[in-house]
């Protein structure tokens, strides 16, 4: 993901996606597919407040967390 915002304009000119539409959503639409047929999965994890960023900190550098930690303004796990 931290390449994204250098890769992602490269790829119109790379020839990996054909001409016409953006490259960008022939991705997006390539990867909304695969998460469709279930090739790919999500696991949204654990919200926590932003009372509790030290729990969540703890909970993300743990090994054995299960999804992404989000941070949310107000709403409880």
């Amino acid at each position: 993901m931290y390449w994204l915002g250098y890769w992602l304009p490269r790829l119109d000119d790379s020839g990996f996606f054909p001409a016409g539409t953006a490259a960008f959503l022939q991705l997006f639409d390539e990867t909304a597919d695969l998460v469709r047929e279930g090739v790919l999965q999500t696991n949204p994890g654990t919200k926590y407040p932003l009372t509790e960023i030290q729990p969540a900190a703890a909970a993300a550098e743990s090994i054995d967390h299960n999804g992404k930690v989000f941070l949310v303004p107000s709403s409880p796990r």
